[in-house]
């Protein structure tokens, strides 16, 4: 809930009593409606993601962002914004992991994923790019940090 009330605050750009309590009230209920009516089970049971790993996770994210956003721009001024629509078959089983790795290849510039599917029991992203897809190997990078075992976990009872 604290991690919200950041969030809040950073993204309405004021520090000050009202904007925290607010970020706090909304946060608080957000979270109780997400687990009343969204959630049919205790998430924190189904998906266990390793802070350290998560760090990691974020750390590598923040800086491809920053390496790919210097690349797009680079791109630009040169007129190179050509696109192409690029498959890249990964190698994670878990719905999480791949929903986060989707979510990292949008937000990194010049790319966007349009698409999440499945073909020979294997999953793969559909991915809009115009920056050329040496980027790969990055994807590749945070999919190993994804790759773990601690991302799924069974319900406790089943």
């Amino acid at each position: 809930m604290l991690l919200f009330t950041v969030i809040w605050v950073i993204l309405n750009e004021k520090i000050g009593w009202e904007s925290i309590g607010t970020g706090f009230v909304l946060s608080l209920a957000v979270l109780a409606i997400t687990d009343s009516q969204l959630l049919l089970s205790d998430y924190a049971w189904i998906y266990r993601i390793n802070p350290l790993r998560l760090l990691r996770y974020a750390a590598v994210l923040l800086g491809q962002i920053y390496a790919s956003g210097f690349a797009a721009i680079g791109r630009i001024v040169r007129g190179r914004d050509d696109s192409e629509i690029v498959r890249y078959v990964t190698g994670l089983d878990d719905d999480l992991a791949v929903a986060l790795l989707a979510n990292a290849v949008t937000l990194t510039p010049g790319t966007v994923t349009v698409d999440i599917g499945e073909e020979d029991g294997r999953q793969h992203l559909e991915i809009l790019t115009f920056v050329p897809m040496t980027s790969q190997a990055s994807i590749r990078r945070l999919e190993r940090i994804l790759g773990g075992k601690t991302t799924r976990k069974q319900e406790p009872g089943c």
